[in-house]
C-alpha cells in the first residue's frame, strides 16, 4: 500500500509571499527612519521650502474639513490654511515627533470617513514609504468631495536628492550603510504620480518643485558648502521656471476632483400620455362655393 505523497512547497511557490513580506518590511524600516529624521537641520530646512511653496495654494482653498495624511511637519505646513478643522492621520504615533498633533492614528489605505466628506486632502510624503501607495492615493480621493482639491507632496527621483537616494540603496544592499532619513523610500516621479491622479479622475494642474540643492546632512560639509549649494539652489530653480528640466527634490501636485454632473429625472406630468387621442377617419366634405369655382 502506497502512502499519498505530502505536497511538495517548491522555491516558486514561497517567492511571492516572501517578496512581499520583504517589501512590508523594508517600507516600515524606511518609514520608521525617515520619522527619526524630522528634527535634523536638513529636514528643517525643506519643511521651510514646502511651506512657502504651500503659502501660496492654501490661502485660496475653502472648506469645512481639510485632511493631512502623514505627520511630518504638518504643524508649520498648514499655518496658512483658513480651514479650521484640520485632521492629521499617521499610521502609527511615531511617524511625528512630539511637537506634531496626530488626530487619528490608522492604517492609510483604508480610512475611517465617509466618501466625499473632506474638502482639500494632503499626502505629506507618505507615498513613497507605504508598501500600498495606489491604496493611499485611492482612500484620499474616495473621501475628498467632488470639486475638492489634493496636494501631493513627494520626493523626486531625478534630482540631487534622488541620486543619494540611489546612493544609499546600493550601499544598503551591500549591507554598507543602514538606511536613515529618506533614503530608503521608493521616490515616485512626476508623469507617475499624474498616471495615477488621471485614473482617479483628478484634473492635474501644473507642478510645482521645491528644493533644488544638494542634501547636506553632515555639519562639516553644511559649513563648507553651505554658500556654494545656495547659488546652486537658486540657479537651478531658475532654471526649472524657464522651462528647463525640473529637478526639484520635492514635487507639490496639486489637482482637483472632477464633479459628475447628475442625470435628471423628469417629472410626471411631462410624461407622454400612454393612450393616443382618437383621431377621425371621415373624409373631409368640400365646400359647395369651393366646387362651383371650379
Amino acid at each position: 500500500m502506497r502512502l499519498p505523497r505530502k505536497p511538495i512547497h517548491t522555491d516558486s511557490a514561497l517567492k511571492p509571499k516572501a517578496r512581499q513580506s520583504a517589501q512590508l518590511s523594508i517600507s516600515a524600516e524606511a518609514s520608521l527612519a525617515f520619522s527619526r529624521w524630522h528634527e535634523t537641520p536638513l529636514a528643517s530646512e525643506l519643511y521651510e521650502s514646502e511651506q512657502e511653496a504651500l503659502k501660496k495654494i492654501l490661502p485660496k482653498l475653502f472648506g469645512f474639513h481639510l485632511l493631512v495624511l502623514g505627520g511630518a511637519g504638518s504643524n508649520d505646513l498648514l499655518q496658512s490654511s483658513p480651514i479650521s478643522h484640520q485632521i492629521t492621520v499617521a499610521e502609527t504615533s511615531s511617524d511625528s515627533d512630539s511637537r506634531e498633533k496626530i488626530s487619528l492614528v490608522s492604517p492609510l489605505n483604508s480610512l475611517p470617513l465617509q466618501n466625499d466628506s473632506v474638502d482639500v486632502v494632503i499626502v505629506n510624503h507618505v507615498l513613497e514609504f507605504s508598501h500600498d501607495p495606489r491604496g493611499v492615493l485611492r482612500e484620499a480621493v474616495r473621501v475628498l468631495r467632488p470639486g475638492g482639491h489634493l496636494l501631493l507632496l513627494g520626493f523626486q527621483p531625478i534630482s540631487l536628492w534622488g541620486a543619494k537616494r540611489f546612493f544609499f540603496r546600493f550601499c544598503h544592499r551591500f549591507n554598507l550603510l543602514s538606511l536613515r532619513g529618506p533614503w530608503g523610500g521608493r521616490f515616485l516621479g512626476n508623469r507617475r504620480l499624474r498616471d495615477w491622479l488621471a485614473l482617479l479622475e483628478i484634473q492635474a494642474r501644473p507642478t510645482r518643485y521645491v528644493k533644488h540643492g544638494l542634501a547636506l546632512e553632515h555639519p562639516w560639509l553644511r559649513s563648507k558648502i553651505g554658500p556654494s549649494n545656495t547659488i546652486l539652489e537658486q540657479w537651478l530653480a531658475r532654471r526649472a521656471t524657464d522651462g528647463g528640466i525640473p529637478c526639484g527634490a520635492v514635487a507639490l501636485v496639486w489637482g482637483v476632483k472632477e464633479s459628475r454632473p447628475l442625470t435628471p429625472i423628469g417629472s410626471s406630468w411631462k410624461r407622454p400620455i400612454k393612450t393616443a387621442l382618437p383621431v377621425s377617419t371621415a373624409p373631409l366634405r368640400e365646400s359647395p362655393s369651393r366646387s362651383k369655382m371650379w
